[in-house]
């Protein structure tokens, strides 16, 4: 007959053994031992809040830097607007100068171009700055998405490509026969601030908080609305400055101007707050607009019917670069408020952070002191009753 093993007992040799090493251990190490898994699970759930947390504040101080990246990109596309048309000025009365049919009119034209020429000098100063201040926000930025690494690249091509177009309209000054063609000038520029203008668009994707994301969208509406603006402005400088007047193309670039601003203004009302759109009511309205209006209605009046009459190019220039004004007003407050929101978001994460690393410490600590106090308590009660134990021993013997 075959006999059965003996099962024993049910309970692991490991068991027994640590079970046996307890039992002649102090109250304290025992205590330790059933506050340890607690305190394990309480140490891993923090440390796992914190890891988010730390996360969090990554992703907001990213935020931070692109909407300072971003307001930098947008002073430096608004002085390369102005520059833009200043360039644009100088290059087209240079050209004037060279082929004018009296001599009365070349002087003016020259004239005209070392004026366009000497406020050209000092926006390209303006914008040298910003240009600087612009590089040194996107040094910091080390560590960013393939797209926005992207963007930033073709910013800086499309600022080295600006150089030699700043010598070509110095040289037209010096050599007005071999001054480019104003629509050359105007292309350059707008490869760079279209660039510029991207920024805050992938900003907007990296953003992470939806409120700071929905404000960047809006304020890359208003420069998207600003930039058809500037570009109108070009457009018209062109249609006046050229003897020939409005051509077809130039026409169909006017109202193409024209169409994108009511296309970036939908896409502004879109994503603005209430209190977004009362701040561009209260700016882009009135009377500021109104010499624009007329003025712009001239050009949609001409068509393409050759030079254009009842305007000047001053004042052409004058009332579009008072338009602009305005949205680049609204353009800035935008850009205020998102560094603020977003520098209160990080110091907001941060602060948690240091709540919660607080909070993980007193929890961890507070259990410590109570199985210390326990143990202690306990240690007390075991030395008077061994006391009275063996006093009673004693009596008895």
């Amino acid at each position: 007959m075959t006999k059965r093993p003996k099962t024993g007992s049910s309970r692991p040799m490991g068991f027994e053994s640590l079970a046996g090493w307890l039992r002649d251990r102090r109250i304290g190490i025992k205590l330790g031992f059933i506050m340890f898994v607690p305190t394990l699970a309480t140490v891993i759930v923090g440390a796992n809040g914190l890891v988010s947390q730390i996360s969090n504040a990554n992703i907001a101080d990213r935020a931070h830097t692109l909407a300072a990246l971003s307001a930098d990109a947008g002073s430096l596309a608004n002085a390369l607007q102005d520059e833009r048309a200043s360039a644009t000025m100088t290059v087209g009365y240079a050209r004037n100068s060279k082929t004018a049919v009296t001599k009365a009119a070349a002087a003016k034209a020259a004239a005209d171009a070392a004026a366009a020429y000497k406020t050209f000098q000092q926006q390209k100063n303006t914008s040298d700055r910003l240009t600087a201040d612009y590089n040194q926000q996107a040094a910091a930025e080390s560590d960013v998405p393939a797209t926005l690494r992207q963007t930033l690249d073709d910013v800086s091509k499309s600022l080295a490509t600006l150089g030699v177009l700043r010598q070509q309209v110095s040289l037209a000054m010096n050599s007005p026969q071999l001054a480019i063609p104003m629509s050359q000038s105007a292309s350059a520029y707008e490869s760079a601030i279209t660039t510029l203008l991207a920024i805050r668009d992938a900003s907007a994707q990296l953003a992470g908080e939806p409120a700071l994301s929905f404000e960047i969208r809006a304020a890359s509406a208003i420069s998207q609305e600003k930039e058809y603006i500037s570009q109108e402005r070009e457009t018209g400088l062109e249609a006046l400055i050229e003897p020939a007047g409005m051509s077809p193309a130039l026409y169909q670039s006017f109202i193409g101007a024209t169409t994108g601003q009511a296309q970036a203004h939908l896409a502004f009302g879109a994503v603005a707050t209430p209190s977004e759109q009362d701040m561009y009511r209260q700016i882009v309205t009135g009377d500021g607009l109104q010499p624009s209006k007329e003025t712009r209605d001239l050009f949609v009046g001409n068509g393409t019917s050759g030079k254009i009459t009842g305007i000047t190019v001053d004042q052409w220039n004058a009332t579009s670069a008072s338009r602009a004004s305005l949205f680049r007003t609204v353009e800035s407050t935008l850009d205020s408020e998102i560094v603020a929101d977003a520098s209160a978001a990080r110091d907001r994460v941060e602060r948690q952070i240091i709540i919660d690393v607080g909070l993980l410490f007193a929890i961890v600590l507070i259990a410590m002191l109570i199985a210390w106090f326990v143990a202690r308590s306990m240690n007390r009660a075991l030395r008077e009753l061994k006391h009275g134990a063996l006093t009673v021993a004693r009596q008895g013997l």
